[in-house]
């Protein structure tokens, strides 16, 4: 059975991170987009006060303002940050990202990903309990443990 972390990891691993950040900035720009405008009893006007385009970038930094300010998109970029700290960049991946590609994204048995990356059985899933145990340990990702 996955823990916490396990779900963290092939969150961050299969790419759910950045799909639930996006998810989160459409949400907030849907809404701040669409929010109902105050009816003026069926009476349109003709001048609203300001410009289209002034009002369209007054939009924008408003967006922009509660994207940067939302609680949850922070948290989010912090684990996803906290992980890439561990895994390495893209170019550069370390054998631990391997081992989780292999077992989360692409689903492999752990005698698969043995041979796949030359290590025994017993040393991947060693490998695999240290990187957990130092995320929880270095991550400052209490919520983890």
């Amino acid at each position: 059975m996955a823990d916490k972390l396990d779900r963290l990891i092939k969150d961050y691993v299969t790419g759910n991170l950045d799909r639930q950040i996006q998810s989160r900035v459409n949400s907030i720009t849907f809404k701040m987009k669409y929010k109902s405008k105050p009816d003026n009893l069926g009476i349109r006007t003709a001048y609203s006060g300001g410009s289209e385009q002034e009002s369209a970038l007054l939009l924008q930094e408003e967006i922009d303002r509660a994207i940067e300010t939302d609680s949850l998109i922070n948290e989010i970029k912090y684990k996803k940050y906290q992980l890439e700290t561990w895994f390495g960049t893209p170019g550069k991946r370390t054998d631990d990202y391997l081992i989780c590609e292999e077992r989360w994204k692409k689903k492999s048995p752990q005698w698969y990903i043995a041979q796949k990356i030359k290590f025994s059985e017993k040393t991947v899933q060693r490998n695999y309990l240290a990187l957990k145990k130092s995320i929880i340990d270095w991550g400052e990702l209490e919520e983890y443990i």
